[in-house]
């Protein structure tokens, strides 16, 4: 994490909270990531069947992996609702807020393109954003996670 200029308390404050985002981010990635291949063998298995998916769920281990997500997703949201909330007057604040959009952008399902899910202009602008406030390694590495993870 990089040091950035701040104008006010505010910001101050918005910097802390995106510090702490983040490395719960690092943690939700590495659940999320435990899960999602998890979740698709659990479907290869379960087919259509409903109730069988519930078992296959469970054999797999996707449930516990889950259970973590859901753990950081209770210590995240609350940072992550202050965060959007606060103004920003500064690239350390808008770091803090590029984490959420961060968050936000991860796959909504375990078959995935190997991407975050940005709407087409949301992307470019992230981009920008991720390059001015020193995001794009992490923004890299976590991409490359998700490559790798192969969703689909």
């Amino acid at each position: 994490m990089g040091e950035f200029p701040t104008s006010t308390a505010t910001d101050t404050e918005l910097i802390a909270l995106g510090e702490q985002l983040e490395g719960l981010l690092r943690e939700y990635m590495d659940a999320w990531l435990e899960w999602a291949p998890r979740m698709r063998a659990a479907h290869a298995e379960a087919k259509d069947n409903t109730s069988a998916l519930a078992v296959a769920v469970q054999r797999t281990g996707c449930d516990m992996a889950q259970q973590r997500m859901s753990e950081l997703e209770h210590d995240m949201q609350p940072l992550a609702e202050r965060i959007i909330a606060a103004p920003v007057t500064s690239l350390g604040g808008l770091r803090a807020k590029a984490l959420v959009a961060l968050w936000e952008a991860l796959p909504a399902t375990a078959s995935h393109q190997g991407a975050f899910d940005f709407p087409d202009a949301s992307r470019s602008l992230f981009e920008a954003v991720a390059g001015m406030t020193g995001l794009l390694p992490l923004v890299s590495e976590l991409e490359a996670r998700l490559e790798a993870d192969g969703g689909i």
